[in-house]
């Protein structure tokens, strides 16, 4: 009874307030990079709407990949960027089988392929925001 009685005071008080499902769920899907899985899903989606397909390698240990995925990934600046202008695959290099001739490299490196399927630029290493970001900007004018 007490423990309701604060809950309801707390609501009314605009502390707590309803939770949507839906409303977060937008929110989700808006403040994070879209990563595919799948690289013949991913090269259709790229060659059909017209973008580049960048290839994130990745590995479940790589602590600079989780940093990235944290600092840069879920930036609002990169992420509208990134979902304008780009399809993403994210793979791992020891679970997934890698297209295009790619061999198992450092994670996290970043491969840029166009409509040929072809690997017009390979970036190793994790970035900043502002880095990437420039990066982004200058594969698109390539």
């Amino acid at each position: 009874m007490k423990y309701t009685l604060i809950f309801s005071l707390l609501v009314s008080m605009g502390v707590v307030k309803h939770f949507n499902p839906n409303e977060t769920l937008k929110e989700e899907i808006i403040s994070k990079v879209h990563f595919e899985s799948s690289y013949s899903k991913a090269f259709e989606e790229a060659k059909l709407k017209h973008k580049q397909l960048i290839i994130k390698l990745t590995a479940e240990h790589c602590r600079y990949c989780k940093k990235m995925d944290k600092e840069v990934f879920e930036d609002k600046e990169v992420v509208e960027k990134v979902n304008k202008n780009f399809v993403v695959l994210e793979l791992d290099v020891d679970k997934d089988k890698l297209p295009l001739g790619i061999t198992k490299t450092m994670t996290p490196t970043f491969f840029f392929v166009n409509e040929e399927a072809k690997i017009v630029r390979k970036i190793p290493g994790s970035w900043n925001k502002v880095d990437f970001l420039d990066l982004l900007q200058s594969s698109l004018k390539s």
